[in-house]
């Protein structure tokens, strides 16, 4: 989660384990604190408090290693990319223009451009940006990524698969383009290739939580959940389940096994126990989201309003999440909930100015259930200019 609440999927490379990392980082404070003018022992901290997600300690390093050597591009860069993931988009715009006068490199200079106009949500100019950076240097995977990522983002799925795939010519292990073109293939109904896609990843990483998860769900809806087969598809979920107990997404490979064994009873079980349990909303939000899909609808409803105005009580740690909100108002506009609809749109609104995801969720609950035609069309209007790119916000408009 963001500073804002938000949730953004980010493929983040961790150097060692936790306790290493942690070792790590209190020997190059000690370094610094010793030796304050020096910047190489700075960046190295930078990357590893990035990748430990402390990404505000990882800023103010970046900020210290630019400062000390302006001609540094990959502190630059990742500096850049920091600030715009939480939000301080105008600040990572600075960062990429002050990076240009120190760039000669005609592709680097477009990449630059690009991460500029990604910043002002200006898609179809980034994903321009980024084609030419790609063409200038078609073995630079880094290029075809983020055309990929900003297809993706602009919703633009076809063309971000070709993107990524372009992307795996030049590296056939590339995590992002692996990871994400697995969602476009899953979309898209080509379970065959998005198999070979998470089976990619747990060659070149077989610990990778995201891709054993995926490799559990894609092996239950082929339906290999009885006799041998069903024998190593529980072999995988005890395997996730060693590697991260306290993730939801353990139990919740626990449920997708028993729903397609057609125990759907037994399926809720674990995503239950782990809510009761949850510090956070993930746990709650798969245990609603399954109570949902298994047509649970009283109970569903129940508890996503029960978490939803604890979430806004401000009753428990964690802060409200706009995925929670955004799966509340799909919840009770299929359950005819129209009274607690309309509270939670205005909750969620309130909550998260700004959000294009919820302006736009909430744009078509008010269009669809209440005929607030003049309304809906102020938010989805604002999502058409913020986010010129995304098909889903100008269909809505229509």
């Amino acid at each position: 989660p963001l500073p804002s609440g938000q949730k953004q999927l980010l493929t983040v490379f961790l150097p060692a384990p936790a306790l290493q990392r942690k070792i790590k980082i209190k020997t190059l404070e000690d370094y610094i604190e010793r030796y304050p003018n020096g910047w190489k022992k700075r960046l190295q901290l930078a990357e590893i408090l990035y990748a430990n997600g402390e990404w505000e300690r990882a800023a103010q390093q970046f900020s210290h290693v630019v400062e000390k050597h302006p001609r540094n591009l990959s502190a630059r860069l990742l500096l850049g990319q920091m600030l715009r993931r939480t939000g301080r988009e105008g600040e990572a715009v600075a960062v990429y223009k002050e990076a240009v006068q120190y760039v000669q490199n005609e592709s680097t200079r477009c990449f630059l451009s690009g991460m500029t106009d990604l910043c002002k949500h200006r898609v179809d100019t980034a994903a321009a940006a980024f084609a030419k950076a790609a063409e200038l240097e078609p073995w630079n995977e880094i290029f075809h990524r983020f055309r990929a990522l900003t297809h993706m983002y602009a919703k633009q799925p076809v063309k971000a698969l070709r993107a990524f795939e372009a992307a795996l010519e030049v590296n056939p292990h590339d995590l992002v383009s692996l990871t994400h073109g697995y969602e476009l293939l899953v979309e898209f109904g080509c379970l065959d290739r998005a198999e070979e896609y998470v089976n990619r990843v747990l060659e070149a990483y077989p610990t990778d939580l995201l891709a054993l998860k995926r490799q559990i769900k894609i092996r239950c809806r082929k339906g290999l959940v009885h006799g041998d087969e069903g024998k190593t598809t529980r072999g995988l979920i005890r395997r996730l389940k060693q590697l991260a107990p306290d993730l939801p997404m353990a139990n919740e490979a626990d449920t997708v096994y028993h729903f397609y064994r057609g125990e759907w009873t037994k399926a809720l079980v674990p995503l239950e126990s782990a809510a009761k349990n949850a510090t956070g909303v993930d746990g709650w939000y798969a245990y609603c989201l399954w109570l949902y899909r298994t047509g649970n609808y009283e109970t569903a409803v129940r508890n996503v309003l029960k978490r939803c105005r604890m979430l806004f009580n401000g009753e428990t740690d964690t802060k409200p999440a706009p995925a929670f909100y955004l799966l509340a108002c799909d919840i009770l506009a299929e359950t005819g909930e129209k009274e607690h609809l309309k509270k939670i749109v205005r909750e969620m609104l309130g909550l998260f100015p700004g959000d294009w995801q919820v302006e736009l969720k909430a744009g078509v609950m008010l269009a669809v259930h209440f005929q607030e035609y003049s309304r809906a069309q102020r938010l989805i209007r604002a999502v058409c200019r913020s986010h010129a790119g995304n098909a889903d916000a100008h269909f809505a408009y229509g």
